[in-house]
């Protein structure tokens, strides 16, 4: 228990005495744990601009203008029960007028010519949401085989089919960039990490000679240095997620105009997964500067 007290004692002390060093190493794992953060963010932001979207994306249903309420309540409710449909709302000529209405508010001279009309020009529709943009086809061909096609005037789908590509193609394009991106940063900052490291053992290793000759062991020698990459990884940890927190409460306000309509949070998402990216990136981090410790120790206890 002793030599414990001694070992941490003797990383704590190096720590102070090195306070700049100390600094340096801290800052540049705290810039490389910045740059992974950022971009997972990033990965995490366009996933979610994606899924949003994906999800205000639904297919119009017409239909005849002699379709009553309740055959148009019925096909709803049939559409409801369909697997691959996780949404249907029916919505009534006067619902779809006052809608239009409300879209076009700031042209006058739209709203002012559907006024001089005899009558509602806009049928009742019905909103088909699927559980996956993937599957409206399939939903769309399986409503024209039931009874309720007789029902329907036409189906706005093509321009939403042309969207639901692109989307996809889009989706997958920036996943196999940020998983590139990703992949480089990691090497990078495994690269930075390890040679900053290198170099702050390599600052003391005249007292490590010394150490030797005097008897002290290899472990001996080690641990305290092992001890002060924990606690760097411990420090530079927190100071990361703290200046992210600060970083994403500036820009938030920004990507909230930018994205507006869409549930695009990234500090309610911060907030609710903090502890789990701080805990394996302290593991890895500190699997990564325990290494570089003891690999650099090493070179000068052989010696």
């Amino acid at each position: 228990m002793t030599t414990l007290f001694r070992l941490f004692k003797f990383a704590w002390q190096d720590f102070w005495r090195n306070l700049w060093l100390s600094l340096v190493t801290i800052l540049m794992i705290v810039l490389a744990l910045m740059s992974v953060n950022t971009l997972l963010l990033f990965n995490v932001m366009t996933d979610t601009v994606i899924r949003s979207v994906e999800k205000n994306i639904d297919v119009l249903v017409y239909l005849k203008s002699d379709t009553t309420d309740e055959d148009a309540k019925k096909m709803t409710e049939e559409l409801q029960k369909h697997p691959d449909v996780s949404h249907v709302r029916y919505i009534t000529a006067a619902e779809a007028l006052q809608e239009f209405q409300l879209k076009f508010k700031d042209k006058p001279a739209l709203l002012s010519s559907l006024k001089e009309l005899d009558k509602n020009p806009l049928p009742a529709r019905i909103a088909v949401q699927a559980s996956d943009p993937k599957l409206y086809g399939k939903i769309l061909d399986d409503i024209a085989k039931t009874p309720a096609q007789e029902h329907i005037e036409k189906t706005d789908f093509t321009n939403y089919e042309t969207l639901i590509t692109s989307v996809n193609a889009i989706t997958s394009k920036v996943r196999r960039i940020v998983l590139g991106l990703l992949i480089l940063f990691v090497l990078v900052s495994i690269l930075i990490v390890y040679n900053t490291i290198r170099v702050s053992i390599y600052t003391h290793r005249e007292e490590i000679v010394v150490m030797k000759l005097v008897g002290a062991s290899n472990a001996f020698i080690r641990l305290p240095y092992i001890f002060e990459s924990v606690v760097f990884t411990l420090l530079s940890v927190i100071v990361s997620f703290g200046a992210l927190y600060v970083l994403l409460l500036a820009i938030e306000p920004q990507l909230k105009a930018f994205f507006e309509g869409l549930d695009v949070n990234l500090l309610r998402y911060l907030e609710g997964h903090w502890y789990m990216w701080a805990l394996w990136q302290f593991a890895l981090a500190g699997m990564l500067n325990i290494l570089s410790s003891a690999f650099a120790v090493n070179r000068y206890v052989r010696g």
